[in-house]
């Protein structure tokens, strides 16, 4: 059998569980965020935060065409970026 094929298998099979997980932790946390749920938080549009998730040290994994940011992650991010006092354009 072609480990291509088994390997594009794999990774939809992920992706499905991926996007019907439950994206909160027991305690009601939201663990993760999609591209646009992060763009909301933020109150940036969707084209502002792809440009954000390609720069370096953003926390996000792409898995497929979907970007996962994770919560704390992100947090952290900007609590980072807010101390430094970086400026993004």
């Amino acid at each position: 059998m072609d480990m291509g094929y088994i390997f594009e298998l794999f990774i939809s099979c992920r992706m499905m569980e991926v996007h019907t997980m439950q994206k909160k932790d027991n305690t009601g946390e939201q663990l993760v965020y999609s591209l646009a749920e992060a763009a909301d938080i933020l109150g940036f549009s969707k084209p502002t935060m792809v440009k954000i998730v390609h720069m370096d040290g953003f926390p996000a994994l792409r898995v497929g065409k979907r970007w996962l940011i994770p919560a704390q992650s992100l947090n952290a991010w900007l609590v980072n970026a807010a101390s430094a006092q970086k400026v993004f354009e």
